[in-house]
């Protein structure tokens, strides 16, 4: 064998080699390649505080009083032993429990059953007042909105009445609309 059919042979060897590493790395490059793996995104919840209420009674003379309660994601409140021009103020919280921050899409309240002129409205609580609880507010994770729920009764209601009437809030997460 002459040099001629080494070199040939050798140069033969070389361009398998190589056609075979092209092969591969072509085969490799645009075969399936599949991936298993948990995507963790976060989660919303909250978690509602209320607190004691308190009216506008003079000293020694507190016979009706403000309560609620929450179940879900709405409070009801009650006015028990209500009488005609008073007012009352229930503070409440809301802490995002969850792991993303929030936003307050919206406050609703069923106030069908208190009478003609009666005034409810969800006001700033004064203790903390960089932080309401409102439309629009935004809740990062371990953070609280504060707000207080004014009620005041008109001249005609009747006395040692009770009251009843409920505040839902919707919420959602931080980057997305509200849902309907």
């Amino acid at each position: 064998m002459g040099m001629d059919t080494k070199k040939i042979a050798a140069t033969f060897a070389i361009l398998v080699i190589a056609l075979g590493i092209a092969g591969y790395a072509y085969a490799s490059w645009y075969s399936y390649l599949y991936v298993e793996g948990e995507v963790d995104t976060g989660y919303i919840g909250v978690e509602w505080t209320v607190g004691a209420g308190y009216d506008s009674e003079t000293e020694g003379k507190n016979y009706s009083s403000i309560t609620g309660y929450i179940e879900g994601d709405t409070l009801y409140v009650t006015v028990h032993n209500g009488y005609p021009c008073i007012d009352y103020w229930l503070p409440v919280d809301i802490l995002n429990i969850g792991s993303i921050p929030i936003h307050i899409w919206n406050i609703t309240s069923d106030l069908s059953a208190l009478p003609e002129g009666t005034v409810v409205e969800l006001i700033a609580d004064p203790s903390y007042p960089i932080y309401p609880l409102e439309v629009g507010a935004q809740i990062h994770p371990g953070f609280e909105v504060y707000g207080l729920i004014h009620v005041h009764l008109p001249q005609i209601t009747g006395q040692d009445s009770t009251y009843y009437f409920s505040v839902t809030v919707t919420y959602g997460q931080w980057n997305l609309p509200p849902t309907e």
